[in-house]
């Protein structure tokens, strides 16, 4: 695409003068860019099963992190390039890349279905693992169903939790196609934007609570930077793709998305809360696994 249009290769994208809406148009655009990165701390969870995980995992963190960063600029601009810097028609495409694509390179596009496909697979498989061992985790400090911590004899895996996982997951997808009419597209916008919200709100709460637990427990180490300015900083920039899922006015289904990750905001409060009394000591020992390595 870069190749096929080089009269197109331009700063413009990045310049804030061409961002519709300024600010407002900024935060119609940040949740996006926060559900991209979605998935980021799920390395924490592997730490049981790396090698010097003090040093490999945030290793993992920031590289990974960085890389995947500059990663979706260059395929983001390159596609805008396809699409010779024509937004409105960039926004109604349902596949931008594989459009702009088309429109550059037709013979290479059985290219970009092979890597899509892989990426697909790809994506599942890390996802499968680390969504698997949050349950997994969950389940052997009894945060969740404690048949949920259990490892196979054989193969070391956390088996259960991987196939409550794959059920859910399969039981979703095929819920919404089947019954719900919701096309597989539509779908995918549906529950990353739902989903989007209460991952935004984690967030801000593990920000908020950084600051809090250094004061409390490893006041001797406390770095005004790193333990304070810069959760407050992070905590701030959330609201920022926050306001843009919950502001009012959204067509719907967007506009009842705020309410339903109220109610599960709710519901898992109240599920915390009795559960904390049915098991007094589970505060302690939530995160007690990885915090130990």
């Amino acid at each position: 695409m870069l190749f096929a249009h080089p009269h197109f290769l331009t700063l413009a994208p990045f310049q804030f003068s061409n961002l519709t809406g300024g600010l407002a148009g900024l935060g119609a655009g940040f949740p996006l860019a926060v559900y991209l990165f979605i998935g980021w701390e799920n390395s924490a969870t592997l730490a049981e099963e790396t090698e010097n995980p003090r040093r490999n995992i945030p290793c993992a963190l920031l590289t990974g992190t960085l890389a995947i960063g500059v990663f979706y600029i260059f395929l983001a601009y390159a596609t805008v390039v396809g699409f010779k810097m024509d937004a409105p028609a960039l926004g109604t495409s349902k596949l931008p890349f594989l459009d702009g694509l088309k429109a550059s390179a037709p013979v290479l596009l059985v290219v970009a279905y092979i890597a899509g496909v892989t990426s697909i697979l790809g994506s599942l498989i890390g996802l499968v693992n680390s969504q698997a061992r949050i349950l997994f985790n969950s389940g052997r400090e009894g945060l969740l169903p404690k048949f949920l911590g259990k490892i196979h004899p054989r193969h070391q895996t956390p088996h259960r939790a991987m196939w409550l996982f794959l059920v859910i997951a399969v039981a979703l997808i095929l819920g919404f196609s089947l019954f719900g009419k919701v096309a597989p597209m539509d779908y995918f916008g549906f529950a990353g934007t739902l989903g989007t919200i209460p991952i935004i709100l984690s967030y801000m709460l593990t920000n908020i609570a950084l600051p809090v637990y250094v004061l409390k427990h490893h006041r001797g180490e406390l770095d005004m930077l790193r333990h304070v300015l810069l959760p407050i900083a992070g905590t701030l920039i959330m609201l920022v793709p926050l306001w843009g899922l919950i502001q009012p006015g959204q067509r719907w289904p967007f506009n009842v998305f705020p309410w339903i990750a109220l109610g599960v905001l709710a519901m898992s409060i109240i599920y915390g809360i009795v559960i904390a009394r049915l098991s007094p000591g589970l505060a302690r020992r939530i995160g007690a696994h990885v915090a130990d390595l």
